[in-house]
């Protein structure tokens, strides 16, 4: 028997196969879970079978920490648009100090996951978690394709997430802003001004500010357009959707 039957457990399908003999010439069998339907199985099984035949596949998942799986993960992605980049390097380096350097992936439980995203809940924006755990999440896949083989299955699987609640944004009247204005007189650094009246009379996000170049401003007809945001280390990135690319009348 080199794969037996695909059979169901739950909302699950399983299947043996057969490895090729060890050392000592014994039989070596292992049972293969799948999360999914009928077809990911025996997709699954397949793979597996072929993967044997060619001699590329090993069952035995490799022992490598999570902080240096981390440490290659990022340096495999580093290549990425800065600021997807900046947030796994956020995401992936706070699982890595709730958990330690030194613990092992495979040692990473589901449970182990759901008290971590619990707890962070509790110190860090719901919506924050999330993004993080997502980031995280796409990581332990990255982990799981063959022909990386750290995991078998990713741990994220099942971890519930709280949604965040919402929060109604708090925006400034005219009458607030007018009175803003007023009191500017009595600012100390008032190299700021010229940003707090773009902020004002654009509704621009404060990195797309940041990022304005003389080339985006036209003092003729009173118009700046938004084209780029400010990242980390001054760096300049496109804005997060088309829609965030406009123009503005100061």
């Amino acid at each position: 028997m080199r794969g037996s039957k695909i059979n169901r457990r739950g909302d699950s399908y399983w299947f043996r196969y057969d490895l090729p003999p060890g050392p000592d010439g014994k039989r070596l069998q292992k049972t293969e879970t799948v999360r999914g339907s009928y077809k990911d199985a025996e997709r699954r099984q397949r793979e597996i079978l072929t993967q044997i035949d060619q001699g590329k596949f090993s069952w035995v998942p490799i022992k490598i920490t999570l902080g240096k799986f981390v440490d290659q993960y990022l340096e495999n992605i580093k290549g990425a648009n800065p600021h997807t980049l900046s947030t796994y390097v956020a995401a992936l380096r706070l699982f890595k100090a709730y958990f330690g350097d030194n613990i092992i992936l495979t040692d990473i439980t589901t449970l182990m996951l759901q008290n971590a995203v619990n707890e962070l809940a509790d110190k860090k924006e719901k919506s924050t978690v999330r993004l993080y755990f997502q980031k995280l999440n796409v990581a332990m896949e990255y982990a799981c394709k063959p022909t990386i083989r750290y995991l078998i299955n990713t741990p994220c699987v099942d971890v519930i997430l709280n949604k965040p609640g919402y929060k109604e944004r708090r925006l400034w009247d005219e009458s607030q802003s007018k009175q803003f204005i007023q009191n500017w007189p009595s600012f100390r650094k008032m190299r700021y001004i010229a940003l707090f009246v773009l902020l004002l009379d654009t509704g621009a996000r404060i990195g797309e500010i940041l990022a304005l170049r003389w080339s985006d401003v036209d003092l003729e007809k009173r118009e700046v357009y938004i084209v780029k945001t400010a990242l980390r280390r001054g760096n300049d990135g496109s804005p997060k959707s088309r829609r965030s690319i406009k123009e503005g009348i100061f």
